[in-house]
């Protein structure tokens, strides 16, 4: 399974021998009508602090917006075992239909080296963006 995750600017240990089947996390996050809202940050690295990139996917679009996943690097430190190690990133943004208030759900897929899948679902509220910041 995942050696170690960022998510969300987070960071979640798991068992690097652990298996694992498709899995579903969810998660309830807040967002502005037409505004980009990372949903998450996600990288992985395994022991001995050796990059462990990830095959990030969306599932499942949102009905009233649109998911995107892009690409980057962690900040070195971004894992306290492992200070000058910088991980291969990807965040998942999501940004509504302009004008859209409601809620909206999008499913993506998390695969790492080994083959472990997880699913991760969002369900997003979706605010006026003339209201204030969360």
């Amino acid at each position: 399974m995942f050696g170690r995750i960022v998510m969300a600017a987070t960071l979640l240990a798991v068992s690097p021998s652990a298996v694992m089947a498709e899995a579903v996390s969810k998660k309830s996050l807040r967002a502005l009508s037409g505004m980009d809202r990372r949903l998450a940050l996600l990288g992985a690295a395994e022991a001995g602090c050796k990059p462990s990139p990830l095959k990030v996917s969306v599932v499942t679009q949102p009905s009233n917006g649109s998911v995107e996943v892009k690409k980057g690097l962690s900040k070195p430190g971004a894992l306290s075992e492992c200070p000058a190690l910088r991980v291969r990133v990807e965040a998942v943004i999501y940004r509504s239909n302009a004008g859209y208030s409601g809620t909206d759900r999008t499913v993506v897929r998390v695969e790492d080296p080994r083959g472990n899948v997880q699913l991760m679902q969002f369900d997003i509220d979706v605010k006026a963006s003339d209201t204030a910041p969360m």
